[in-house]
C-alpha cells in the first residue's frame, strides 16, 4: 500500500498510553515537568491554555483523583503527585495520601488559569515559582510535545512552533476515509500488533 509506512508512523505517534481524557492528563504532565524542572513544590502556578484546551479540560474528571475536575485539579495532581517520566500516565500511581495532598494544594488557591493568545488548538504553558526561582514548560500541538523549557530565565530547550503539524511529526494529509479503510484492509497484523 502506498501510505503504509506513513500510517504506521502516525499510529506510533498517536497511540500513547494515557489515563482518561488526554487534555487533563497532558496538563498534569506539563505541571509535573515544570515542578521537576523547578526542583521543588511551587508556591505559585500560572497556567496559560488555548481555548480548545479549556473547552476540552475544564469540566473533565481527572483520573485517579477521586472525582476532582478541571484544569486546576489536573495541574495540582501533576505538581503534587505526578511523575513526569511517565508522560500521559504521570498520575497513575496516585494514592489516598496523594489525593489528600492534592486537595490541600488546591485549597491554597495558588493556581491561576488564563486563556493564551494562540491560534493552535493545543497550546499550554505552565510557569511555576518557589523561593525566588521559577520554571516554565510549554507544550504545543501534541499532548507530550514539550517545545520550551526554561529555568530562572535561562532557556534550556526551545523548538519553534510553526503550525499545527510539527517538524519531525508525520503529516496527516493522507488520512482520508478511503485511505484509512484501504490501510485497515491491507495492513499486515504483525506490523501493528505491538502498537495495539
Amino acid at each position: 500500500m502506498e501510505y503504509e509506512a506513513l500510517f504506521l508512523s502516525i499510529l506510533t505517534e498517536e497511540l500513547i498510553p494515557a489515563m482518561g481524557c488526554t487534555e487533563p492528563i497532558a496538563l498534569a504532565y506539563a505541571a509535573a515537568s515544570a515542578r521537576a524542572l523547578l526542583g521543588k513544590i511551587p508556591e505559585r502556578v500560572e497556567v496559560e491554555v488555548s481555548g480548545n484546551l479549556i473547552k476540552n479540560a475544564m469540566g473533565v474528571t481527572v483520573p485517579n483523583t477521586d472525582g476532582m475536575r478541571g484544569i486546576e485539579a489536573a495541574v495540582a495532581a501533576g505538581i503534587v503527585a505526578g511523575n513526569e517520566k511517565k508522560k500521559l500516565e504521570c498520575i497513575a500511581d496516585v494514592d489516598d495520601g496523594d489525593r489528600d495532598s492534592i486537595r490541600a494544594y488546591l485549597a491554597r488557591n495558588i493556581i491561576s488559569v488564563e486563556l493564551c493568545e494562540s491560534e493552535l488548538a493545543f497550546d499550554c504553558s505552565v510557569c511555576v515559582e518557589a523561593e525566588g526561582e521559577n520554571a516554565l514548560i510549554r507544550m504545543a500541538n501534541a499532548h507530550t510535545n514539550i517545545v520550551h523549557r526554561e529555568k530562572n530565565g535561562k532557556v534550556i530547550s526551545d523548538t519553534p512552533v510553526r503550525c499545527e503539524s510539527e517538524d519531525g511529526m508525520s503529516s496527516h494529509e493522507c488520512l482520508t476515509v478511503e485511505n484509512i479503510i484501504k490501510f485497515a484492509e491491507e495492513v499486515e497484523l504483525s506490523d501493528v500488533e505491538e502498537l495495539l
